[in-house]
């Protein structure tokens, strides 16, 4: 690096205009998966069974689902729309040389892409039962928590398509990445252009402890009102509310509590994103201590638990602003999941400044 922040690249290792790994497999994954859900319309249209999506049941009730009003015939008229807009991209990309405009569009509906399948369809049911399957099955020797609830029912075709939708969303994401690096000018390997500013390794450091404070302020905010109410503190309730709750659900507080020390255990290894142990591990670790900490070991969870925490908040949020969740439970209730997707942009941008502090000189650029 030159002491006015451009890049002086070294010499490449690899062919620099061959596409990376993950681009080379993703066009043909996202093909596949458009085949698949423009035939899994037109079998839904026509009445067929296993429709994913919420039609007046479970947490669409509720309004955490956008697709909560919507039949499955208008459903799948929508799928199939989205399937064909993404056959319509996959196949502008191919292109040997797509002009401006044609690369413009491509760039937008790959954007539109990943928001539909990761950010808007996807509700709270997938982060439910992420948080409440390590629970059952800890207490799966024990016959806890009983009353029919079990990791099957915590994991029902609906919530387990939301999870496809999200990986193929994220295949979206990573098309769009290399669209715009192309388009950029940028190496379509790390990204880096000749010019660095914000991405710098000096600058991320610097912006990425604010995303971490911000990433780790949310997850204590929430284990401290529900480790509250296990100790039996109504903090943000009514205590009518925990007594009537505990009636209910004897074990119900004590599963928050544990839910509580899970986000309080995810809010310390956010701190690792800008702490030298989340880059080298401390000497003290049985078997591991000195190692260096593999970056992707770090950014891969990091990245996918944002994604889910940014997702399942927009039903949340949906919820609060629509005035659909009860208004006499107090404020504890229902601004944890408001904040849900402000920790999920927290936590994606504390994941990418670690990136950025971290990645290596390229091997196709040099840089």
């Amino acid at each position: 690096m030159t002491t006015d922040g451009s890049l002086r690249a070294g010499p490449p290792r690899t062919d620099a205009r061959r596409a990376p790994r993950d681009v080379r497999w993703v066009r043909p994954f996202l093909g596949l998966a458009m085949v698949a859900y423009a035939a899994a319309g037109t079998a839904w249209f026509l009445g067929g069974a296993w429709y994913p999506f919420a039609d007046g049941e479970g947490l669409a009730a509720h309004g955490d689902s956008v697709l909560a009003d919507v039949s499955q015939r208008i459903g799948s008229v929508a799928v199939i729309s989205v399937a064909i807009l993404g056959l319509v991209t996959l196949g502008i990309t191919s292109l040997p040389r797509p002009g401006r405009i044609a690369t413009v569009a491509a760039i937008a509906a790959s954007s539109i892409e990943f928001g539909l399948f990761a950010l808007v369809v996807p509700d709270g049911r997938v982060l439910v039962a992420v948080a409440h399957v390590p629970i059952l099955v800890i207490g799966l020797p024990f016959g806890w928590p009983g009353g029919g609830v079990t990791i099957g029912s915590q994991l029902p075709w609906p919530v387990v398509h939301q999870v496809i939708l999200l990986g193929v969303g994220g295949a979206w994401l990573v098309l769009a990445r290399d669209l715009v690096r192309r388009a950029r000018g940028g190496c379509v390997h790390c990204g880096r252009a000749t010019r660095e500013t914000w991405t710098r390794p000096d600058r991320a450091r610097a912006w990425g402890r604010w995303m971490v404070g911000a990433a780790v302020a949310v997850p204590v905010f929430y284990a401290t009102t529900r480790l509250a109410w296990f100790v039996g503190v109504p903090l943000g309730v009514p205590r009518s509310f925990l007594e009537e709750e505990a009636a209910s659900d004897p074990t119900i507080f004590a599963a928050g509590a544990f839910i509580a020390l899970l986000a309080l255990g995810g809010a310390g290894l956010t701190l690792g994103l800008v702490q030298s142990w989340g880059e080298r591990v401390p000497d003290w670790v049985p078997i591991l201590g000195g190692r260096v900490v593999p970056p992707r070991a770090a950014i891969v969870p990091a990245s996918a638990i944002a994604l889910l925490l940014f997702s399942s908040g927009i039903g949340g949020l949906r919820v609060w602003l629509l005035g659909l969740h009860p208004v006499d439970s107090g404020w504890a209730t229902t601004s944890p999941g408001v904040l849900l997707p402000f920790w999920g942009l927290a936590l994606a941008g504390a994941t990418l400044a670690y990136h950025l502090r971290r990645r290596e000189r390229c091997s196709g650029c040099g840089r």
